[in-house]
């Protein structure tokens, strides 16, 4: 059935197929923009149905309120009656289009409610902080381990200047065999204990988060290390992320330091020190 109405500017009668009811035109004979209307039957079968007052109180509960009031189509932005362009997109209600060069930017809040907004950017500042101290902090204990390998490397160091260089203890002595040592096997003795120290330290903060989740956990990490300390590190990687990197660095440390042992003279020159 064909839509009848008059041009709200010239008053000249327009007549239109239903299927337009709502859309966007222009006048004919004065080319004033106007909306076809849309008949009150077919309004009231196109709108929403009402909300379920239980429902409705489960929605007020999570902050999330049921919007009245004309909307933008284009960005659904509220808009106050009258208005003929949204100011949050630029489109023009009367045309259909937005106005060309717009380019406003509002940004809407996510939620009705402010207390669940807070809320929810607290724990996307929370969570970006947490990320930012996983990338950037280092354990005290990785701190530890290597200020031991620095200790040990300026003390052998000092002991092989001395010997190379000044006058060396007796050769049956344990400081004239440590004198004597290759600088390889002293480098490598010194990445080794580096490399020790450090999984020890990784190994005991799994015990610590074994201990705090439950007692058995905690002793099971504390006399099986290498069978389920460095295995239960993994399984809980989110909190064990630096032990389990501090265990790899380790192993590498080792066995680095044992393979300049091994090409330096081997574990023989070591056992001779204290022999």
């Amino acid at each position: 059935m064909p839509i009848k109405f008059k041009c709200n500017k010239c008053e000249h009668v327009l007549s239109v197929p239903d299927n337009l009811a709502g859309k966007q035109g222009k006048c004919p004979k004065c080319q004033n923009p106007l909306r076809v209307p849309v008949p009150k039957a077919a309004a009231v079968a196109s709108a929403p149905a009402p909300i379920d007052p239980r429902m409705g109180s489960l929605l007020d509960e999570v902050g999330m309120v049921q919007r009245k009031g004309p909307i933008c189509p284009s960005c659904s932005a509220d808009i106050k009656p009258g208005i003929v362009v949204c100011v949050s997109c630029g489109f023009n209600l009367q045309t259909g289009q937005k106005v060309l060069g717009y380019d406003a930017h509002i940004e809407r809040p996510e939620f009705d409610n402010d207390h669940l907004n807070v809320a929810v950017t607290n724990m996307r500042r929370d969570e970006a902080i947490q990320i930012r101290r996983d990338r950037a902090a280092m354990p005290w204990w990785v701190t530890a381990a290597f200020l031991i390998g620095a200790i040990v490397l300026c003390g052998a160091g000092v002991i092989l200047v001395d010997g190379h260089f000044g006058t060396p203890a007796a050769p049956n002595t344990i400081l004239g065999k440590l004198q004597r040592l290759p600088v390889l096997v002293v480098l490598g003795s010194t990445i080794g204990i580096t490399g020790t120290a450090l999984a020890q330290f990784a190994h005991l903060s799994v015990c610590v988060y074994g201990f705090q989740q439950q007692l058995s956990k905690g002793f099971l990490c504390l006399f099986f290390p290498l069978f389920f300390s460095f295995p239960y590190a993994i399984v809980h990687w989110t909190n064990n992320k630096a032990p389990v990197k501090g265990m790899v660095m380790a192993l590498i440390f080792i066995g680095v330091g044992v393979g300049m042992i091994l090409g330096g003279g081997g574990f023989g020159t070591l056992s001779g020190v204290f022999n």
